[in-house]
C-alpha cells in the first residue's frame, strides 16, 4: 500500500509544477492588455480623434504625416479622416507652426468633407492637401489641428522625407500656401 500512495504523490506533483508553470507564462497578459485591443500608431503617422459630446458621434483621423524633401520647399500632407457617425461631417485641417507655442502660424488650410460611415483619404489617393513652404526639416514635427461644428483637436505632424512608401507622395503643381 505505501508504494501505491508513493506512485500518486510524483503524478500529483507534476502536475502542480504544471499549473504553476502555465500560471506563470501567462501572467503577462493577465495583467497586461493586448497589443491588439489598444489603438496605436503601427506607421510613420499620427492619430487624433473628435468626439462630439452632444450625439457621442466620432471622426477618427488616421497616419496623417507631411511628406517634404527639405524646409523652405513644398510638402504633402497624407492621412485619412473615419466618420463613424450618422450624419455628413466637415472637418477643417490646419497645419501650424508652434516653434513659438504662444502665436502659432498657420502653415496651410484644408476642408473635407465625409459620408457617415466613409473614410476619406487625403494626399494622393484622396483630397489634395499640399503646402507651399513647409518651416520644418524631415525628422521634426509640425502640429495639425482638425475641428468640425462639435470640437476640435490638435495632434503631431512628422516630417518625412520623399523615399522609400513616401517617394511618390508629392505636392501637386500648384500647392496652397
Amino acid at each position: 500500500m505505501k508504494r501505491r500512495t508513493r506512485r500518486l504523490v510524483v503524478p500529483g506533483r507534476v502536475a502542480v509544477v504544471g499549473v504553476a508553470v502555465a500560471a506563470l507564462l501567462t501572467g503577462c497578459s493577465f495583467s497586461n492588455p493586448a497589443t491588439v485591443a489598444t489603438p496605436y500608431a503601427a506607421s510613420d503617422g499620427t492619430h487624433g480623434e473628435l468626439k462630439n459630446a452632444a450625439t457621442g458621434e466620432n471622426v477618427r483621423l488616421r497616419n496623417f504625416l507631411l511628406v517634404a524633401a527639405a524646409q523652405g520647399g513644398a510638402g504633402a500632407v497624407s492621412g485619412a479622416i473615419a466618420n463613424n457617425g450618422t450624419r455628413p461631417v466637415t472637418v477643417q485641417l490646419t497645419v501650424l507652426d508652434d516653434t513659438d507655442p504662444a502665436q502659432p502660424q498657420t502653415v496651410g488650410r484644408a476642408s473635407v468633407e465625409v459620408a457617415p460611415g466613409e473614410l476619406a483619404r487625403i494626399g494622393p489617393a484622396g483630397t489634395p492637401f499640399d503646402l507651399a513652404s513647409i518651416p520644418a526639416e524631415p525628422g521634426e514635427k509640425l502640429v495639425i489641428q482638425a475641428a468640425t461644428g462639435g470640437g476640435s483637436t490638435k495632434f503631431a505632424l512628422p516630417v518625412l522625407p520623399p523615399r522609400d512608401e513616401y517617394a511618390t507622395v508629392t505636392p501637386s503643381a500648384t500647392p496652397a500656401g
